[in-house]
């Protein structure tokens, strides 16, 4: 089975190291392949079972937007389009979505890949 973990990235915080944990023992114990979507290529800061995707669409630094629902919106839906290929390509059987600035383009993704009864968001 092949695995789709969307997070915007896996370094230090507790939602990191849940999506680390899980993805050593899918892989290692379960044998599943395990696909990270990462949007910051940062260092992982735990020890991560699969290989990681770069979606190429780091946060913004802050200071220089304006509006914040403004800059979320596009933030959003900059990170479908990547997704969506991605998807395309890797053709998981279970999606895994973490951290809502994931969640909502991965949900708009699997919908138009028709891998929305796939998916599950935290």
């Amino acid at each position: 089975m092949k695995i789709f973990i969307a997070i915007i990235m896996l370094g230090g915080g507790g939602v990191q190291r849940v999506a680390s944990a899980l993805s050593v023992e899918w892989q290692t114990r379960h044998k599943h392949k395990v696909v990270f979507a990462v949007s910051d290529p940062r260092q992982p800061s735990y020890v991560v079972g699969g290989e990681i995707r770069n979606l190429g669409i780091a946060f913004p630094d802050k200071s220089t937007h304006g509006d914040a629902h403004a800059q979320k919106m596009w933030d959003t839906v900059r990170r479908v389009f990547p997704l969506v290929r991605l998807l395309r390509r890797e053709s998981p059987d279970y999606i895994i979505g973490f951290e809502e600035h994931m969640n909502f383009p991965l949900i708009i993704a699997a919908l138009l890949t028709g891998n929305l009864g796939r998916t599950q968001v935290s």
